[in-house]
């Protein structure tokens, strides 16, 4: 079964990197560091098995880095080229954010001018076409929140934030703990990415609060 995992594991990064999608990537990759440093500080039961769980780690780690040579390689360099946010087309404009803090900055000024109930559900493209000229979609949930739903959209991020704060310190179970963490940061890098455009973010939220239950021997 190890065997097999390390060969869907190494399939499944060389699929991902493939992509081209740095948040995709990098998401999972950070979830799994904050997953150990969180139990390494919560859970004693945790922490004995600490050691194998930081050797996994740099398996994955050597296995990723092998995909991401090869899938560079076949690629010519553009892989590389994307991680650093540069383009091929035009250097000289190429950001680390792809022009997400543009669009952050817009909503936070969107907001600014309409804090009480927000411009509206999918009018903030409307509204950042008026300041800059151009009609993006959103990239950064938070801030389409504060932008679209004024105060609301606070009172629904601290919902997003705090309830699974509030469910990790009322969990038992190590497995529980682990599986709410991981895919909680992946939601909470995904909508700072990606906001909600795809499935993902909705999807794995859901997830994290999947209740694991081991049968007694």
């Amino acid at each position: 079964m190890k065997y097999l995992n390390i060969i869907l594991l190494l399939g499944f990064l060389i699929r991902g990197l493939a992509t081209f999608s740095r948040g995709g990537m990098l998401a999972p990759i950070i979830s799994i560091i904050m997953c150990i440093m969180i139990m390494s500080l919560t859970d004693s039961r945790f922490q004995e098995r600490i050691g194998r769980v930081v050797y996994a780690f740099i398996a994955i780690f050597i296995i990723g880095f092998a995909g991401f040579y090869y899938v560079n390689d076949v690629s010519g360099g553009l892989l590389e080229m994307r991680f650093k946010g540069e383009s091929m087309y035009n250097k000289e404009k190429s950001t680390m954010f792809s022009g997400r803090e543009e669009i952050f900055q817009e909503d936070i000024e969107v907001f600014q001018d309409n804090i009480a109930t927000g411009v509206g559900p999918g009018m903030s493209s409307e509204k950042r076409r008026e300041i800059s000229g151009i009609e993006a979609a959103a990239h950064i949930e938070y801030s389409r929140l504060l932008a679209e739903h004024g105060i609301f959209g606070v009172m629904a991020i601290l919902i997003i934030v705090l309830f699974p704060v509030n469910v990790f310190f009322n969990l038992k179970s190590p497995d529980n703990k682990v599986i709410l963490i991981i895919c909680i940061v992946f939601v909470f890098i995904t909508l700072g990415h990606a906001a909600m455009r795809t499935a993902a973010p909705g999807f794995v939220y859901g997830l994290a609060f999947l209740n694991i239950v081991r049968p007694r021997a």
